[in-house]
């Protein structure tokens, strides 16, 4: 896979990763059914880090609960480091 395919993957996953994190927000608000936290920190871990973040922070969502946080740092560190292999792999 060559360095531009890993990037559009990488771009998509964190898209999808700040979307989900805005919608279990929205979900909140409405009484709607919501994302469960092993597909937020799932996301998170699998190269979204970046996108978790801008929506955590956009919408305030999960910023306050602590058990929450513990587990979503250990993800984004697992996170970014997929995505530092991603970019440096050959």
């Amino acid at each position: 896979m060559d360095l531009d395919s890993r990037h559009t993957i990488l771009v998509v996953i964190n898209l999808l990763a700040f979307g989900l994190f805005v919608w279990d927000k929205w979900s909140v608000k409405s009484a709607k059914s919501r994302v469960p936290e092993w597909k937020l920190l799932s996301i998170t871990a699998i190269g979204g880090p970046i996108g978790s973040i801008v929506g955590m922070l956009a919408v305030r969502h999960k910023t306050r609960k602590r058990s929450f946080l513990w587990k979503f740092y250990l993800c984004a560190g697992l996170g970014l480091s997929v995505i530092w292999w991603a970019l440096t792999s050959r």
